[in-house]
């Protein structure tokens, strides 16, 4: 774990069965502890956090679920 801040991009990838609205509450228990902010933009899921994980992590945490994730290391929300 990475003292560098990012912010991860979680897209659905079933909106009928897994609605965004869904995604949020998900995220919110698994990203629980650096958490800096998480909103909704459109389809798309923020979720900004004060640190970075490594790649294993993500993928252990995101699992089966029906969901695309993309990290970008930005802190701004301007240069999303």
């Amino acid at each position: 774990m990475a003292t560098t801040p990012s912010t991860i991009v979680v897209f659905t990838e079933d909106e009928i069965n897994f609605p965004t609205k869904w995604v949020i509450v998900v995220m919110k228990q698994l990203f629980q502890y650096g958490v800096k902010d998480m909103y909704e933009n459109g389809d798309k899921v923020f979720i900004s956090l004060s640190y970075s994980p490594r790649e294993v992590t993500l993928k252990r945490k995101f699992g089966n679920l029906p969901v695309h994730y993309m990290r970008v290391r930005s802190d701004k929300d301007d240069d999303l």
